[in-house]
């Protein structure tokens, strides 16, 4: 399970009209979001989070967060990719992202993008051009992948924090999350489960420090 899921439906569609890197017109129009999820946003609540005395800490290169301490079948890590396969076949995937791979975009603009994911719409105006405006609509683009088919999607503060979370069942999930921390706007926190009940989701997302 990836999160690159997500951005290679779109990555493979610029591809195909040619140069990635070129933003051009019909690039642009091919990740023009045109579902009603287009024009949701998260629903903003407050931050509530009670540490938990059955979790274990994990570190990642700029983020800490707590998960179920539970058996385990198998954890698989490779480079800021960490999967947890738990015996009761629940699984929870974390990686820190810095978004689709754009050239030539502001080193502080990946932080920005669960920003616009959940909390734009196709009728925000971005003020970017060129390849930012390209970073901008393929957010918006990635909207149906967390929108479609939720009941609960919603964003809450916490200092630099601020946590994104959606349950979601698009591509097999039960639940996916993104935090970003205003203090590493190079990159955001990717957090997604399956088979996960949304309340231990919930206390895994919140537990991101």
């Amino acid at each position: 399970m990836k999160t690159c899921f997500t951005y290679a439906i779109l990555l493979i569609s610029l591809l195909w009209v040619g140069n990635i890197f070129g933003v051009s017109d019909k690039a642009q129009a091919i990740l023009t979001c045109d579902s009603p999820s287009c024009e949701r946003v998260a629903e903003k609540i407050e931050y509530q989070y009670k540490e938990s005395t059955n979790s274990i800490t994990l570190k990642t290169d700029n983020f800490s967060i707590e998960v179920p301490d539970k058996p385990i079948r198998k954890i698989i890590s490779s480079n800021k990719d960490l999967m947890i396969l738990y015996t009761d076949d629940q699984l929870l995937y974390v990686s820190e992202s810095s978004g689709p791979g754009i050239e030539d975009i502001s080193s502080e603009k990946p932080y920005r993008f669960p920003e616009i994911l959940f909390t734009k719409t196709i009728k925000d105006t971005p003020a970017e051009t060129g390849n930012e405006k390209l970073f901008w609509n393929i957010a918006l683009a990635s909207k149906p992948f967390y929108f479609q088919g939720a009941t609960e999607v919603t964003y809450t503060k916490n200092n630099d924090l601020t946590y994104y979370l959606s349950n979601t069942h698009e591509l097999g999930f039960s639940a996916r999350s993104m935090v970003a921390n205003s203090q590493f706007k190079q990159l955001f926190l990717v957090i997604e489960a399956k088979q996960m009940d949304l309340s231990t989701f919930k206390q895994v997302v919140y537990s991101v420090k």
